[in-house]
C-alpha cells in the first residue's frame, strides 16, 4: 500500500494533542491528591476524584474536544471511536475472553512483580482502603472500580487512540495504545500487565470493529478483582481464591508449579487466540454483507448516472472500495476469497506516515509518563 504524502495529518495531531491534555490534567489531579488538595471534601472526596477523572477526563473530555478540534458533531466521534453495538455472540465471547484474561493478568503481574523485586523494588502498601464488608461499598466499589473505568478508559484509549493510530498500521496502532495505556497507570507495578492487557484489548477491538469487547473484558478484570476482595471480608463464595493459589504454590515443589502453571498458560493462550478468531469471524461477515451492499449501491448509482455528460460525471465523486480478489482452486474445486483488511476496518500496513509535528505531543506524553514511572520505581527501591 502507498503511502499518502508526507504533510500534517490533523487525525493524528488531535489524537495526540487530546490525549496529552488528557495526561497532564491527570497527573495534576493525582498531585494534588497526593498533597491531600481535595481534602475539604470529607469522606466523599476519593468517589469526587474518581468521577472527575473517569468521567470529565477520560470520557467527556476526549468527546468533545477531539469533535472540536476536528468540526464534527459528538456523535460522529462515537462512531470513529468504534463505540458500536454488539451481538449476544460477541457478548458472550467477550465474557469468556474477559475471564481468561482475569487469570493471564495475575500470572503477568506476579511475574513482573517478581522481577522488580529482585531489583530491590517494594510497591508502597497505602495504595487504597480495604472494601468495607457492606454490600453497598460493594456496588459503589463495582462502580467506581470496574464499570466507569471499563467505559471511560477504553473510550480514551481503544477509542480516542486506537481509532487516531489505526491508520498507521495494525501492529503499530496496537503497541502504541496499550503502551500509552500502561504509562497512564503512572505506577511501575501496575505498568507491566497493563501494557499486556492493552495489547488484548486493541486486537480485540480492531477484530470486532467495536469497543463494546473491551469494556466487557475490562469490566471483568476489574469486576472479579473486587468482587473477590469483597468476598474475603465478608466470607463467602471465593473468599479463599487468593489464598489458595498462595497455599497451592507453597505446598508443591518448584518443578511442579512450573511445569502446572506452563501448561495453564499455554491452554489459556490457545483459548484466548481461538475466542478472539470467531470475533475476527463475526466481524468478516457483518463487514462482508456491509461491503456487498454498500457495492450493490454504488452499481445501482453508477446505472442512473449513466446518461449524464462525461464532463458532469466527472465532477460527481465516486467512493472507493478495496477490491475483492477471487481465486480458484482447482484441486478442491473451490473458490477462494481474499479480502482486504480495509474491509474488516483496520490497515495491516501503514496507509499514512506522520510527521514530527504530528509526533510532537506524543513523544512528550511518552516522556512524561516515561518520567514518572520511573520515579515510582526509584521511589519503590529507596
Amino acid at each position: 500500500m502507498k503511502l499518502n504524502k508526507l504533510k500534517k495529518n490533523s487525525e493524528i495531531f488531535n489524537t495526540n494533542l487530546v490525549y496529552f491534555i488528557i495526561v497532564v490534567l491527570f497527573v495534576c489531579l493525582r498531585i494534588c491528591s497526593s498533597i491531600d488538595v481535595f481534602s475539604f471534601l470529607g469522606s466523599s472526596a476519593d468517589l469526587v476524584l474518581t468521577l472527575v477523572t473517569q468521567v470529565g477526563l477520560m470520557f467527556v473530555l476526549p468527546l468533545f474536544l477531539f469533535s472540536k478540534l476536528n468540526k464534527t458533531k459528538p456523535r460522529a466521534t462515537l462512531e470513529d471511536f468504534s463505540f458500536k453495538k454488539a451481538n449476544y455472540k460477541t457478548v458472550l465471547i467477550s465474557i469468556a475472553i474477559g475471564l481468561i484474561v482475569f487469570i493471564l493478568n495475575i500470572a503477568v503481574s506476579t511475574f513482573f512483580s517478581y522481577i522488580l523485586s529482585l531489583l530491590g523494588y517494594h510497591a508502597s502498601t497505602s495504595s487504597g482502603t480495604a472494601v468495607a464488608p457492606t454490600w453497598g461499598s460493594f456496588f459503589l466499589s463495582l462502580l467506581t472500580v470496574a464499570i466507569l473505568p471499563a467505559i471511560c478508559e477504553e473510550f480514551t484509549h481503544r477509542g480516542l487512540l486506537l481509532s487516531g493510530y489505526k491508520k498507521l498500521g495494525f501492529k503499530k496502532a496496537v503497541i502504541l495504545s496499550a503502551l500509552m495505556f500502561g504509562l497512564i497507570h503512572l505506577n511501575v507495578n501496575q505498568f507491566f500487565y497493563a501494557t499486556v492487557i492493552g495489547l488484548v484489548l486493541a486486537v480485540v477491538t480492531l477484530y470486532s470493529r467495536s469497543i463494546v469487547p473491551a469494556i466487557i473484558i475490562h469490566f471483568m478484570n476489574n469486576g472479579i478483582n473486587v468482587y473477590l476482595e469483597f468476598a474475603e471480608t465478608k466470607g463467602i463464595f471465593g473468599q479463599n481464591f487468593y489464598s489458595g493459589i498462595s497455599s497451592y504454590l507453597s505446598n508443591g515443589s518448584i518443578f511442579s508449579n512450573v511445569i502446572v502453571i506452563a501448561l495453564l498458560l499455554t491452554l489459556l493462550l490457545f483459548l484466548l487466540f481461538i475466542l478472539i478468531g470467531w470475533l475476527l469471524k463475526i466481524n468478516a461477515q457483518k463487514s462482508l454483507a456491509s461491503y456487498a451492499e454498500n457495492a450493490t449501491l454504488m452499481a445501482m448509482r453508477e446505472e442512473a448516472l449513466s446518461d449524464i455528460e462525461p464532463q458532469e460525471k466527472k465532477e460527481v465523486e465516486k467512493p472507493l472500495f478495496p477490491p475483492l480478489i477471487f481465486a480458484k482452486n482447482s484441486a478442491k474445486n473451490t473458490l477462494s476469497v481474499k479480502i482486504p483488511y480495509e474491509v474488516l476496518g483496520f490497515y495491516m500496513e501503514p496507509a499514512i506516515k506522520p510527521t514530527p509535528l504530528d509526533k510532537l505531543f506524543f513523544y512528550a506524553t511518552i516522556l512524561l509518563g516515561s518520567l514518572i514511572t520511573i520515579f515510582t520505581f526509584v521511589w519503590g527501591v529507596i
